[in-house]
């Protein structure tokens, strides 16, 4: 992927008529999820009626959109949602972690409105664009996840186009705008991931897409390998490269197993504005599912020892080996009530 410089840091040079993204914001306040979804049936409708037959695609007007609209919605109104629409996040973790296998998954739910997490969904259109993997490999993919290949919106990636350009150029093309973009390799579309300039100058490109267009632009990214008992301070700081990829991002997923081999997979989810949230997931018929607290209470070590070394930095005294999930506080690692609604106390053994 071609990432010659830009000269402006919000969109490619020939794509006249993009929008200032800061004219597109609406006021600062919280969107209902019915809102959500009516805002999205609206753009759908009216953008099947306005498809362009130019050669050159035409500039699209910005997406008014809230502060509070997610992916997946908050569980109530004092939650954080996961994936912010108008910015760019990130699912990140070693190669075969199951990143595509989790978000493939996750995006054929919400398009049917299906609970993630017991928490809402509302029907978004998406596409996914491929960096890194073959049609082919991905086709596997979709077998065993048992998605039709129909229903899955793939766009290929052009090398030859900077990344920001080319998403540019898709969106336009799209019959129907999307709200989702996932794209798969997105560090792999960069020529320097580990350059901060050059990470920093294509997230600003593409916040400027989301914020104009009201996107939730979804990338996946790699973990460096580390020799054992090799770790990093901070949870963003494990995505591979440069520090921006995380100080720039919105929601990070962190998929992380201490070994191949272990039965379970721990998913951190990191917010903006609320403490990280551990969930462990199991493979289950092809996918993932999350895992009942007795997988992990009796299954391998995960990556809550993370946490717990955390814990014991900031605090002294012991705490309990956890067996479901933990949240992580800027103040130390702490107990808090589990999404199931079970008690703080029953979180642990």
């Amino acid at each position: 992927m071609s990432t010659q410089p830009i000269s402006s840091p919000k969109l490619a040079p020939d794509l006249a008529g993009f929008a200032d993204p800061v004219s597109c914001s609406s006021e600062d306040q919280p969107q209902t999820d019915a809102t959500q979804q009516d805002q999205s049936q609206e753009v759908e409708e009216a953008e099947r009626k306005t498809v362009t037959s130019k050669t050159e695609p035409a500039a699209l007007a910005c997406v008014p959109g809230g502060d509070y609209d997610y992916v997946i919605g908050s569980p109530d109104e004092h939650f954080e949602g996961i994936f912010v629409r108008g910015d760019v996040n990130l699912v990140a973790g070693l190669s075969g972690s199951g990143k595509s296998t989790l978000l493939i998954k996750w995006l054929a739910e919400e398009r049917k409105e299906i609970p993630i997490l017991d928490r809402p969904t509302f029907g978004l259109p998406y596409i996914v664009c491929l960096e890194d993997r073959s049609q082919r490999s991905f086709r596997r993919t979709l077998r065993r996840l048992g998605i039709s290949e129909t229903d899955i919106p793939v766009r290929r990636i052009d090398s030859k186009l900077p990344l920001a350009q080319w998403l540019e150029i898709t969106i336009r093309t799209e019959k129907v705008r999307p709200a989702i973009v996932f794209i798969e390799g997105l560090d792999l579309a960069l020529a320097k991931h580990k350059d901060m300039d050059e990470v920093s100058t294509v997230m600003r490109q593409l916040g400027g897409i989301a914020e104009h267009h009201h996107i939730a632009i979804i990338g996946s990214v790699g973990c460096p390998k580390l020799k054992k008992n090799e770790d990093y301070d901070s949870l963003r700081s494990k995505v591979i490269g440069s520090t921006a990829w995380g100080r720039k991002a919105e929601t990070i997923i962190l998929l992380s197993r201490e070994k191949d081999t272990d039965k379970t997979t721990t998913m951190y989810v990191l917010y903006r504005h609320r403490a990280v949230e551990v969930i462990s997931l199991q493979f289950e018929d092809g996918h993932f599912v999350v895992a009942p607290p007795e997988a992990t209470a009796s299954g391998s070590k995960t990556d809550n020892e993370d946490l717990l070394t955390a814990w014991s930095r900031t605090k002294t005294g012991g705490l309990p080996e956890p067996t479901f999930k933990l949240l992580l506080t800027w103040d130390g690692l702490l107990p808090a009530t589990c999404w199931t609604g079970w008690s703080p106390e029953s979180c642990f053994t």
